[in-house]
């Protein structure tokens, strides 16, 4: 995923002059600058019996505390979202993270076990 940020830019010598530059200040001496930024994003597999689904809020908000920890710690990981499968019994975690094993050590800090972890790639709009 990349996202974009927008913003502008005011050069130092931008301050209004006169009466007439107070007029078109701060536009006069603005530059518009638009940034990306590439952000992996990942989902985890994982078996969950629907016993144990009754208590998915619980764990989510484990990996999200355990996510947050890293973070602060210099490992940025995000947990975005989760989906329960119910039917297949199958729980999908979807994470923002640097790499695949930042996310796996996550997942082994929130004492989650996982069948895979794969890269994705998504659109929306």
């Amino acid at each position: 995923m990349v996202r974009a940020a927008s913003c502008w830019l005011v050069s130092a010598d931008a301050r209004p002059r006169s009466a007439k530059d107070r007029q078109d200040y701060p536009y006069r001496s603005c530059t518009f600058v638009r940034t990306f930024e590439l952000v992996r994003t990942y989902v985890v597999e994982s078996y969950l019996s629907r016993q144990r689904a009754e208590r998915l809020g619980e764990t989510a908000g484990v990996i999200r505390g355990v996510a947050e920890e890293l973070t602060a710690a210099g490992s940025p990981v995000r947990c975005e979202r989760w989906e329960f499968l119910a039917e297949d019994e199958l729980c999908l975690h979807f994470f923002e993270a640097e790499s695949a094993e930042a996310v796996a050590h996550a997942l082994e800090r929130a004492g989650l076990r996982c069948e895979r972890i794969v890269e994705t790639v998504s659109s929306r709009g």
